[in-house]
């Protein structure tokens, strides 16, 4: 697997000063680890004390054909894409392909986020537990250069 935005990217574990890469996908992975960390956590004999966990998922972004082959299988070639009005002709066909990547990565964040709910119910930390999610994402061809060509109202 190539080793770009999406996948083996390298982190750091605590206090080690060895690289690492996340294995396979890393919205995947990074969940993976989380919920071990939770599991564990919910183990421990000092299960009971306050703690703070943050997971920082990357996806979606381009590149947008990262996303498991699972979760592209969902959204294949030739499935019905609607695009935004103010999408110009001589991008649509990117636009289309980039959105279908686009809802791949994000089926795939919501078996993420469904995992680690799981989780923390699985563990009962969820009782006593604040989970907080934010974006700030918007659809492909909506920011960066094509912010002002594709916007309905003037810049």
């Amino acid at each position: 697997m190539t080793r770009c935005a999406d996948n083996e990217s390298p982190y750091y574990n605590g206090d080690d000063q060895q690289l690492q890469h996340w294995e396979g996908y890393d919205t995947i992975a990074q969940t993976h680890d989380m919920c071990t960390y939770l599991e564990s956590r919910a183990a421990d004999n000092d299960a009971g004390k306050p703690f703070v966990a943050v997971l920082s998922w990357g996806t979606p972004h381009d590149p947008y054909n990262t996303a498991p082959p699972e979760y592209a299988a969902l959204y294949p070639d030739g499935c019905s894409i609607e695009l935004r009005p103010n999408v110009p002709p001589e991008f649509k066909e990117e636009a289309t392909r980039d959105l279908r990547g686009y809802y791949a990565h994000i089926a795939a964040l919501d078996d993420c986020v469904a995992r680690l709910l799981r989780t923390l119910d699985e563990t009962r930390l969820a009782s006593n537990t604040i989970v907080v999610f934010t974006s700030t994402e918007d659809l492909p061809f909506s920011m960066g250069p094509f912010v002002c060509a594709f916007r309905t109202s003037k810049c």
